[in-house]
């Protein structure tokens, strides 16, 4: 079933293309990627700047996967 099409969604999609784009496997299903944000309490200090809080892989190698992510300060 897919997703409802919402702001979620969309920065889901766009984080996935990007990975797609630096040839890094993306293994997360929008409800365990949504999941993982939502459980770390950090979504609205989500972004790229520094302080911030963005979706990272351990020790920047591998797969974004379930057990290959924690969300991190930039």
């Amino acid at each position: 079933m897919k997703p409802k099409v919402t702001n979620e969604y969309t920065k889901y999609r766009h984080h996935k293309n990007l990975a797609k784009g630096r040839n890094i496997p993306f293994e997360l299903t929008f409800e365990e990627w949504w999941d993982i944000w939502q459980k770390s309490g950090k979504w609205e200090q989500r972004g790229r700047k520094l302080g911030q809080y963005v979706m990272s892989r351990f020790n920047d190698v591998g797969p974004y996967a379930i057990n290959n992510v924690a969300i991190k300060t930039q």
